[in-house]
């Protein structure tokens, strides 16, 4: 995974209880089956706080471009609130924390550049010694992670030849040994 220079902004206001969130893009669901709310109730629950969180959402990552707009805001929000709160968790805390809320999650506690195995929430950081350019393109078609992992169809107890991960990875990533995936 790869960390990109494209953010949503997330602003919080302490309250006496409770978690309210507001957006500026009438798409999102700002109930409490947001992530980033279920990210605020999971440290309110977890950690014992006696106090309430006003979060003002304003989108810039396209939804359902899968870059990780959601899953960055829910890790954007237990980094906040263990500021605002003086909560005093770790970024390891708050990766087991994120892994309660979705696989991808705990890449965004500490992002850059990662290959990350299991579900998602086994990091390994990489060293990138290059630059490198994306273009990203986004085609306004949405489609949920959840609706593509349903529809996913992998035989994964078939014995699948290794392919090449990246082209020229020795030169990107110096001799990185884990330059090879199982597709």
């Amino acid at each position: 995974m790869q960390e990109i220079d494209l953010a949503d902004n997330l602003q919080f206001e302490e309250t006496q209880e409770g978690v309210r969130l507001e957006c500026n893009d009438k798409n999102i669901p700002v109930n409490q089956d947001n992530l980033v709310c279920k990210a605020a109730n999971l440290i309110l629950k977890e950690c014992g706080i006696k106090k309430g969180v006003l979060i003002n959402l304003e989108k810039n990552i396209p939804v359902g471009a899968g870059l990780g707009g959601g899953s960055s805001d829910a890790a954007a929000t237990l980094k906040a609130l263990n500021s605002l709160w003086e909560v005093g968790l770790n970024d390891g805390e708050l990766m087991e924390f994120a892994a309660k809320l979705g696989s991808d999650i705990p890449f965004f506690i500490n992002g850059k550049t990662s290959l990350c195995s299991g579900r998602g929430e086994m990091i390994s950081p990489v060293e990138v010694r290059s630059r490198m350019d994306y273009l990203i393109l986004f085609p306004r078609v949405h489609i949920s992670t959840e609706t593509i992992y349903k529809n996913l169809k992998i035989d994964l107890t078939k014995k699948r030849k290794d392919v090449s991960f990246f082209f020229g990875c020795t030169e990107i990533f110096g001799g990185c040994r884990h330059c090879q995936v199982a597709v």
